[in-house]
């Protein structure tokens, strides 16, 4: 799923804040990264990442906080983008 990638890895930059991240906030991230997902699609890859346990999405004003699984993944995805970038970098939303 698109950008599901790059929004684990922002959420895991942010576990340790408190108050998690907003949709308004990754969607302001991926543009800045060059990555422009609209809020649908934002909406749909988190969606598809709490099916798969990676995240916890609060409802209303709460922020998406990432589980500890989905930090093992996107530990995970570091680790092998360091070891070859090619990998990746293949994917959508990278």
């Amino acid at each position: 799923m698109a950008g599901c990638p790059f929004l684990l890895r922002a959420l895991c930059q942010e576990e340790h804040s408190a108050a998690g991240l907003g949709r308004r906030t990754l969607y302001r991230r991926a543009l800045a990264a060059g990555l422009p997902l609209s809020d649908h699609e934002i909406r749909q890859a988190l969606h598809h990442m709490q099916s798969m346990g990676l995240v916890s999405i609060a409802r209303g004003r709460g922020a998406t906080r990432i589980t500890p699984e989905g930090r093992r993944i996107a530990q995970e995805l570091e680790r092998l983008d360091a070891m070859e970038p090619s990998i990746t970098q293949a994917w959508p939303g990278t």
